[in-house]
């Protein structure tokens, strides 16, 4: 993966957030910490990515909201949207479940 796919990734699901076009707020410093994002989860894909920015993207922190879902805090608390989410038996727990099945490649 590159630099560019992680940003394009983010950028798309923020863009779908927010209903508009672009994230638009790309620095030089956030190609930076796409690439250290790479260096440190060498097995990183596309759709654990997209798990993980769509994970960011649900947090109602009041830090994160008013800073609006800004790509570098998204780097700095990646750990937190890696695991598994603390919710059981309702129905965002079951679309997680199968977020996480079809980036697996176990369905469709």
């Amino acid at each position: 993966m590159t630099s560019r796919r992680v940003l394009e990734i983010f950028d798309a699901a923020w863009s779908e957030k927010y209903g508009v076009e672009k994230y638009g707020h790309f620095t030089r410093g956030d190609g930076k910490l796409a690439h250290r994002l790479i260096k440190t989860l060498p097995d990183l894909s596309e759709g654990s990515l997209l798990l993980w920015v769509l994970r960011y993207l649900k947090q109602d922190d009041e830090f994160v909201t008013s800073q609006g879902h800004k790509f570098g805090t998204f780097v700095y608390r990646i750990n937190t949207f890696r695991g598994r989410p603390q919710t059981k038996h309702t129905r965002e727990a079951a679309l997680d479940d199968a977020a996480q099945q079809f980036a697996a490649g176990q369905i469709e």
